[in-house]
């Protein structure tokens, strides 16, 4: 199964901060599909905490999921 995540997080005016957006694509093996949301979220928190390890990480208390339209 493929997913794709999209962290955007935006300024006080609204704009997009770039440096901390990221689009990330997911390989998930089939035994993850009756697992809970949250183990995919944090897979993502960890994936995006490594790649910006230079800005302060992100907590799963401030982040949720949203199903694009």
């Amino acid at each position: 199964m493929k997913l794709y995540f999209h962290y955007e997080e935006t300024d006080d005016a609204g704009d997009v901060e770039e440096a901390k957006a990221l689009t990330l694509k997911l390989t998930l093996p089939k035994s993850w599909v009756g697992q809970p949301l949250l183990q995919v979220l944090e897979l993502f928190l960890e994936s995006y905490n490594n790649k910006k390890a230079r800005l302060e990480p992100l907590d799963i208390s401030g982040v949720h999921l949203e199903k694009a339209e």
